[in-house]
């Protein structure tokens, strides 16, 4: 009974050891399965958030450069108004100019930018107020014409004794006296420090505004002052209470919300998009459930299958193994690996059987190719496929396909799709009856060589209809074949394949598979690069890429209609050269372009050398400008100068003059460097210099002038006033009142 309970378990011990390596694999498989699932979960997740947030910085970049926008315009209608300087300086009110004003507080309300409902301006002394259709007292304009439910009146017009010069207040809802219906709106107020009698409130469109500028995937929208109050709540659930936000994050999860938040820093103002958890979690819950149900279901057919192949294949292995054993007179008891045991006499007989034939084919071949290696051997070495003795003396004729890979092709179909072109191409040709041999000489080059006096046109028959088989494969990979002319002596093979190999070269420049034969390669010569090259030169210098790029692709396209391939790698070989020379006087680290290069010789259309250009000279024109704006010596001896010279009498052409260069050349250099013009520089240098000599009072204005370099008041003044929007005096007068009241 226990001998046959052993055999019973030996007999069994082959299928327990199939099913229990399937099982370990289904494990794996499944404890990998887990993980992805784990890691993917949490990547989507971090995708996600990435998303949102992105949202809120478009929203903040958004709002943030709408008020500082707003503040500009305001800010110039105060500065460049005459009838707004009329209406806010003057004692009196003058009808004609508050009319002038009612007009621009008009135009500003209907700039479509700027998303206002209206603007109001305010005047204490006056106590009148105009908006962009009517003027009225303070009273009637906030009470009747612009009634707010929340704050009378009084409150609007006491916004002049608080301390601060722009405020946005938390939005609200007015009533106007034509419309007679509530909008919403942000009350954005703007005052003067130097002028506390008026102030000007904007009327933001909130709707509007929030529509257009809020990028998310839904209206959630909370913008927070600096201490945190909310100026605006936008929630589709009115009854969200905004957590604490911590201030060392950029979103948080808080209930069953995230939060993604952003403080601009031009305003302070934060700003929070509110997305629910749902938005988030539910694509990933549903996923999640689908993937469990896949994984569950492979397993259990993994299992199943284990169970199946297990029984299936090791019964007739235990077989296998029963008659290898009493063929070699092993114990049927052993406990040796079966496989191991199949394997080892395998390749025992295979071995045997290899060594007999190769030793018959390498006798025949030695005795067929002696020859006919020899011959070969000046063109390539190891040659695979030779003929014998018998050929040397045969006419001949070369062809030779060479294959191109497609970026992202050439790792991946390299080895196996030249296999198999070329047993396609001998499969093909064998059909003729032309004596033809087939050799694999490079990974990308089949040569075949056709013996007799077989013309062209006959060599050419199989060769067209092989063309169009290979040009269906043009989304990886296309084709030139070279068909050589016809040679009679062995000893001009190496003649033969330098002829087959220029073909290759000079074949047209593009991505479909051709056939070239004998006189396609052209005689003229390659002169295109001398036209261009001082152009390269100037704008490269210059850092001007894009006028190079938009000259080489005008050329590149004429070369097209004459050129050959080899015509425009050289050509691109000698853009590369003179962008690498000119980058290296210059003292350019050429780390980030030095590759580029070695893509030259994988260009086969325009449209890629178009491409590479973009990339070369993109990149060089990017380094040669960040080198120019490193510092310029021009504008850098031009500021130094008027440091040192502003009290003297400064031109143009004495300073010109002194750098050596014409004063058009300096002018239009430095307008284009600065953005401003030089008068303008040297004008608004001197009135800075002379505003920080107004705060002392003891000088006298006409002195202050000539210290700053002017020798007429006159020109002093127009220059000041034209920079600060005031005469020396009446900033002289208004810094003076204002460091008063700040010391009082």
């Amino acid at each position: 009974m226990k001998q046959r309970l052993r055999r019973a378990i030996g007999n069994r011990r082959l299928m327990l050891r199939l099913f229990l390596n399937f099982m370990v694999v289904i494990m794996m498989f499944v404890g990998f399965s887990l993980a992805s699932l784990w890691m993917y979960k949490k990547s989507m997740h971090e995708e996600i958030v990435k998303y949102n947030y992105a949202n809120l910085n478009v929203t903040t970049r958004s709002f943030e450069q709408y008020f500082q926008t707003l503040t500009s315009v305001l800010m110039d209608m105060q500065l460049n108004n005459e009838a707004f300087a009329a209406f806010t300086e003057s004692s009196r009110l003058d009808y004609i100019k508050a009319a002038k004003l009612i007009e621009a507080l008009y135009a500003i309300t209907n700039n479509s930018q700027l998303y206002l409902h209206d603007v109001i301006l305010y005047n204490k002394e006056l106590n009148f107020a105009l908006d962009k259709v009517r003027g009225s007292s303070g009273e009637a304009m906030f009470g009747k014409h612009h009634s707010n439910a929340e704050h009378p009146p009084a409150y609007w017009l006491e916004q002049l004794e608080q301390p601060f010069t722009m405020k946005l207040q938390a939005m609200t809802s007015f009533v106007e006296s034509q419309e007679e219906k509530r909008t919403s709106v942000f009350p954005f107020m703007m005052k003067n420090k130097w002028n506390t009698d008026y102030f000007i409130l904007a009327l933001i469109d909130a709707d509007g505004l929030i529509s257009q500028l809020h990028q998310s995937i839904n209206k959630n929208l909370y913008i927070l002052d600096e201490q945190g109050n909310a100026l605006l709540a936008y929630d589709s659930d009115p009854a969200a209470q905004l957590p604490s936000l911590d201030s060392e994050r950029n979103w948080m999860k808080s209930g069953d919300n995230y939060y993604f938040y952003k403080k601009g820093a031009a305003t302070g103002l934060t700003y929070v998009n509110v997305v629910p958890d749902t938005s988030v979690s539910k694509p990933m819950e549903r996923l999640n459930i689908l993937l469990i149900v896949l994984l569950v279901l492979a397993t259990a057919i993994g299992t199943v299958a284990s169970i199946y192949f297990s029984v299936r294949y090791s019964n007739p292995v235990r077989k296998i193994v029963e008659t290898i054993r009493k063929g070699t007179g092993s114990s049927q008891d052993g406990k040796g690996n079966e496989f191991e045991l199949i394997q080892k006499n395998i390749s025992r007989m295979m071995q045997m059987n290899q060594d007999v034939l190769q030793d018959l084919e390498e006798k025949r071949d030695q005795l067929r190719y002696y020859s006919f290696m020899n011959n070969l051997k000046r063109i390539r070495d190891n040659l695979p496929y030779v003929h014998g003795e018998q050929d040397s003396n045969r006419p001949y004729r070369f062809v030779l396909f060479d294959l191109n890979f497609r970026q992202g092709f050439q790792e991946e179909l390299h080895k196996d799709a030249s296999y198999y072109i070329r047993e396609y191409i001998y499969q093909t040709i064998r059909r003729t009856d032309m004596d033809t041999l087939i050799f694999q000489i490079e990974g990308d080059q089949i040569l075949a060589v056709v013996y007799g006096y077989e013309t062209e046109e006959r060599v050419m028959e199989p060769l067209h209809p092989i063309c169009s088989v290979l040009a269906e494969d043009r989304t990886y990979c296309f084709f030139t074949i070279a068909v050589g002319s016809l040679y009679e002596q062995a000893n001009e093979m190496k003649d033969a394949y330098r002829e087959v190999q220029q073909l290759t070269r000079h074949r047209p420049f593009d991505d479909e598979t051709r056939i070239v034969g004998p006189g396609a390669e052209p005689d003229m010569p390659f002169l295109p690069y001398g036209s261009i090259e001082q152009e390269i030169d100037v704008n490269l210098h210059e850092g001007n890429d894009a006028h190079v790029i938009q000259s080489l692709k005008k050329l590149t396209v004429q070369m097209a209609k004459k050129y050959s391939r080899a015509h425009f790698h050289e050509f691109a070989k000698e853009v590369t050269g003179k962008v690498f020379r000119k980058l290296h006087a210059l003292q350019l680290d050429t780390v980030c372009v030095s590759g580029l290069p070695e893509v030259i010789s994988h260009i086969h259309t325009v449209e890629e050398l178009h491409d590479y250009f973009d990339t070369l000279l993109s990149e060089a024109g990017r380094l040669i400008r960040l080198k120019k704006e490193e510092h310029d010596p021009i504008v850098h001896f031009v500021t130094e100068y008027m440091e040192e010279h502003y009290r003297e009498e400064i031109s143009l052409e004495g300073v010109a003059e002194k750098m050596n260069i014409t004063g058009g050349y300096l002018s239009t250099y430095f307008k284009e460097k600065t953005g401003i013009n030089f008068v303008d520089y040297v004008n608004e240098f001197r009135v800075k210099k002379a505003m920080d000599l107004l705060f002392q009072a003891e000088l006298r204005i006409q002195d202050i002038a000539q210290e700053v370099g002017y020798l007429s008041l006159s020109s002093f003044n127009r220059a000041f006033k034209k920079f600060s929007g005031v005469t020396p005096t009446e900033y002289r007068r208004n810094n003076l009142n204002a460091g008063a009241t700040d010391s009082a």
